[in-house]
């Protein structure tokens, strides 16, 4: 699995639905179990809109940079990255 985070943004997001599935492993202590282990998890996003934009990154703070620096979440069609910027280093 690679490391970092991924951030979706869209400014028309119409449905958004996380499905996350575990499998379990149990562990046993003679005849009863005493734990149960993770052994797998898969995640599937389901999601309804026009337009977005993916941005992979080490971390949310130097994606949400990088997404503030060319998107602006009103129509002035203007960079976010004052604003955006001013948050992150806080």
């Amino acid at each position: 699995m690679p490391v970092g985070v991924r951030v979706l943004a869209s400014k028309d997001l119409n449905y958004a639905e996380l499905e996350v599935q575990f499998t379990y492993q149990d562990i046993w202590d003679g005849l009863f179990p005493v734990a149960s282990v993770v052994t797998s998890q898969h995640i599937t996003l389901h999601t309804s809109m026009r337009t977005f934009v993916i941005i992979d990154g080490p971390d949310y703070s130097t994606c949400l940079k990088h997404l503030f620096e060319k998107w602006s979440p009103d129509e002035t069609k203007q960079p976010a990255i004052d604003s955006g910027q001013k948050q992150l280093e806080s």
